[in-house]
């Protein structure tokens, strides 16, 4: 991997792939003009977001969540895939590789998996003739699933074209025929992924004598619903370097002013929106009128539609994130389990969550680990003790606490005690945390307790040393 390049030659859907194909750990910088992000990956995993954008900032989530770890890790998990998804729709941008400190235990638990967020970038803000040409090598050959593609497909939003895709992935259909079968934009962004992803082993020719397609037809872009049977019936791969400009699904809207005016109306109203208010539908709507609502939105804002509109080109832009936040929207509640999770954070009113607080110590405890680990325990004292004030009922905040007091010099045993008994009481489960105590329990000559600590240590983690 490159330690840094132009999204315009390594798009964001392949760096992102690359970097979940490589394991790979660490920070992952993407600016544009005056954006700043800065996303944290463990193993190819995105887990945590840095931005200067307002919008994405941490004082811009919900003030008020459900009390509890699991609404905090639901508020901070949007905030990572909406950040991370948005930069899709850039023209343009930067890309730098870098290092960070080693992720903690727990963090796997703020990690979103990359095939999801990449489809949902691609449906979201590619249109499909990018799809098309990015696939375009494959499009005479038959494809069908490789080894992993459960797995993979497991990964992606299954909405009823996307499900209709995969079973076109039989070796009897090419792949041009499996895309029209299932054109949406979510059945085009999986067929991305599932392609990336090596997923899928193609043939030359289809398996049990399947007839193969003509050679020279028209590419038909559906935008937002499927094509029709009659265009399905007739579809073929296009010849090499045949022309791939879409088949109009809408004319061009005469009156542009209003449309511009539409689109900012709809812009205004996002602001503190919810996913249900974003497409127009009541929280009891039913999948079916979810469903609609998107497809009358991909009719009038789809990216394609929007470039024959005749609207100028800061208008297309802006109908283009219009678009893009109604994709988002609808990815979230076409999933029955997403949604489900989705309602569960909406319907929380109970005592709210300082996330910003949360994330301040957040901060402070990752430059205090890394001094920590390089033995600098004076220094980690700067950050871990702030951090413990800002959230004490974080165990690991505690633990590293105590252990910098007990190893720095002069040590403080008596105060290392405190914070790392406070450890153990939030969680009985650390090892860790019981075999440091057991240790500063010894330099304080409570030999039973301390064997009885470091006993208990071992029990729970063989291997734990201090």
């Amino acid at each position: 991997m490159p330690r840094g390049g132009d999204l315009a030659e390594r798009s964001l859907a392949r760096l992102l792939m690359d970097l979940y194909g490589e394991r790979w750990s660490g920070e992952l910088q993407l600016s544009r003009e005056r954006i700043e992000k800065a996303f944290l990956l463990s193993k190819g995993l995105p887990f945590h977001l840095e931005s200067n954008v307002p919008s994405e900032s941490l004082k811009a989530l919900p003030s008020r969540r459900p009390a509890g770890s699991k609404a905090l890790l639901l508020a901070l998990q949007e905030r990572l895939r909406r950040g991370l998804v948005e930069c899709f729709a850039w023209p343009a941008g930067r890309f730098a590789l870098g290092a960070s400190a080693p992720p903690r235990d727990g963090s796997e638990a703020l990690a979103l998996h990359p095939y999801g967020l990449i489809q949902e970038g691609i449906e979201a803000h590619w249109s499909p003739e990018r799809v098309y040409r990015e696939l375009e090598p494959s499009m005479k050959l038959y494809p069908c699933g490789a080894q992993g593609l459960e797995r993979v497909a497991a990964r992606l939003r299954r909405d009823q074209e996307v499900e209709r895709l995969l079973a076109c992935l039989d070796g009897e259909h090419s792949l041009w025929q499996a895309l029209q079968a299932a054109p949406t934009p979510a059945a085009l962004a999986a067929a991305w992924v599932l392609d990336a992803a090596g997923a899928l082993r193609y043939a030359e020719h289809p398996r049990r004598g399947a007839s193969e397609p003509a050679t020279s037809i028209e590419i038909v872009v559906a935008h937002g619903a499927a094509a029709s049977a009659t265009e399905r019936e007739g579809a073929a791969a296009p010849e090499a370097g045949a022309s791939r400009r879409p088949r109009a699904a809408a004319t061009a809207r005469p009156d542009r002013a209003r449309l511009a005016a539409e689109i900012e109306v709809h812009l205004e109203a996002l602001v503190g929106a919810d996913c249900y208010q974003v497409l127009g539908v009541s929280r009891q709507a039913d999948a079916a009128s979810i469903k609609k609502a998107y497809m009358q939105a991909a009719r009038a804002y789809h990216p394609d539609v929007l470039s024959r509109s005749g609207l100028d080109a800061e208008a297309r832009a802006r109908g283009s994130r219009l678009f893009g936040e109604i994709a988002k929207a609808y990815a979230r509640l076409s999933n029955p389990e997403e949604r489900r999770r989705y309602d569960a954070g909406l319907d929380g009113e109970a005592e709210g969550i300082d996330v910003e607080r949360l994330a301040s110590a957040e901060r402070l405890f990752r430059k205090g680990e890394v001094l920590l680990h390089q033995g600098n325990f004076r220094g980690a004292l700067q950050f871990l003790e702030p951090a413990v004030e800002l959230w004490p009922a974080e165990a690991a905040y505690q633990a590293a606490l105590g252990w910098a007091l007990y190893k720095k010099s002069p040590s403080e045993p008596q105060r290392a005690r405190r914070h790392l008994e406070r450890a153990v009481e939030i969680d009985a489960r650390d090892g860790v945390s019981l075999f440091r105590l057991g240790l500063v329990l010894r330099s304080l000559g409570e030999e039973a307790s301390s064997l009885a600590a470091l006993d208990h240590a071992r029990r729970i983690d063989p291997g734990v040393d201090g």
